[in-house]
């Protein structure tokens, strides 16, 4: 049937089974690709079904029955309640001013997912409460602040906390999944930042963290009824001098500066691959590499170059 072969029903499950084993437990929606290459319409569905219920899944992902229910943070209007965290660029610092700056504050909100980001110098307690009683002059007083264990978020935090009578709570050690609302928005705003730096060739992150934030804010979420941030942080869409671009135009206009940046490689990589080096570190890939492939390769390069 189009040249692809129709299982038996009883055949599926077995042949599921199979290809995971012999893939050494891939992804499901890899698995998934491969597999509707070879055979007629298997869906994701039965495929995840299948592959959980495999041994080897068991030994990758163990499953525990005691965990305590998971919590869900929630919040019932804007600015209520914030999650806040410090991302540590000490490794790209910028000097602006005569003055160098080495983290980014990172404030979301959770009610409307609207994201802050500022450039600091250091991460004390002090510089981080300064910057932080400033939005709240701008912005008001939130109820609650959910950060990590970090100590730039004692001492002086606290005080500032105290002052304003805002409940800080700290998420626990060891467990990030804590901040996960801020951790996933990290990785969103941070994937802009390394594909102007390594792509682009714009090591002045501190200069761009406000389009960061404006790409971020001005994209639709599906967790929002594909409203923006700002949307629902203001009530009303931003007026702009031109339409930013939103996330899925970027990752267009990134797949196609990749294309552009590789060079010619080995002969042993296939002619529609290409290959991009940065610093001591060079990324092979094929046609079917996906942006997600090549921005882990561009984390591994700010990280290590």
């Amino acid at each position: 049937m189009n040249g692809l072969v129709l299982l038996a029903e009883e055949e599926v499950d077995k042949v599921i089974s199979a290809h995971y084993e012999a893939k050494l437990g891939c992804a499901t929606r890899i698995l998934h690709q491969h597999l509707n290459k070879i055979y007629n319409k298997i869906s994701e569905a039965r495929i995840a079904k299948v592959t959980k219920a495999n041994s080897a899944h068991g030994h990758m992902h163990p499953s525990f029955s005691n965990k305590g229910p998971r919590k869900v943070i929630q919040a019932r209007q804007v600015f209520e309640r914030l999650q806040v965290d410090l991302v540590d660029l000490s490794r790209r610092p910028v000097l602006k001013n005569g003055t160098e700056f080495r983290y980014a504050l990172v404030i979301v909100d959770i009610f409307s997912r609207y994201l802050l980001l500022r450039p600091l110098k250091s991460k004390s307690s002090a510089e981080v409460s300064d910057h932080l009683e400033l939005i709240f002059r701008e912005h008001g007083t939130p109820s609650i602040i959910q950060t990590d264990q970090g100590t730039e978020f004692q001492g002086v935090f606290d005080d500032l906390c105290n002052k304003r009578n805002i409940r800080h709570i700290r998420s626990r050690a060891y467990h990030p999944e804590s901040q996960g609302k801020i951790e996933r928005l990290n990785r969103s705003w941070k994937n802009k930042m390394f594909f102007d730096v390594i792509i682009n060739g714009n090591n002045d992150w501190v200069a761009n963290l406000s389009s960061y934030s404006e790409i971020y804010n001005q994209s639709k979420h599906r967790g929002l009824g594909n409203l923006t941030p700002f949307f629902v942080y203001f009530g009303r869409e931003a007026v702009l001098a031109s339409n930013p671009e939103t996330s899925d135009e970027l990752e267009t206009r990134q797949q196609r500066e990749i294309s552009k940046k590789c060079v010619s490689c080995d002969p042993a990589v296939p002619s529609n691959g290409g290959a991009v080096t940065e610093g001591n570190l060079t990324f092979v890939f094929t046609s079917t590499c996906t942006l997600d492939y090549f921005l882990s390769f561009m984390r591994l390069a700010f990280l290590h170059n």
